[in-house]
């Protein structure tokens, strides 16, 4: 485990250690926001991060269901929902 000379620096990481974490999961929103950056400078700004907010919000949720649980989303729809839904 790394470790932080002050806590400020810890902080400061975390902000690119979660657009990371968002990159990994979903490049291809990673992607998006990229080539948007690119071609409309800061006038999309709000939207890349409210998208990477909500795919972290997202991915906390994901992983404390399969902390409590032990079974990961899709395990958890089949036996909660009907067969047709769940395929679909």
């Amino acid at each position: 485990m790394a470790r932080f000379s002050s806590w400020r620096e810890g902080v400061r990481l975390m902000g690119p250690a979660f657009l990371v974490s968002v990159a990994y999961l979903d490049p291809g929103n990673w992607a998006t926001a990229i080539e948007g950056g690119s071609r409309f400078g800061y006038d999309l700004v709000w939207v890349v991060v409210l998208s990477n907010l909500i795919a972290i919000l997202l991915q906390t949720l994901a992983a404390r269901l399969g902390l409590v649980t032990g079974k990961h989303l899709a395990e958890l729809c089949r036996e909660e929902y009907p067969r047709l839904v769940s395929v679909l």
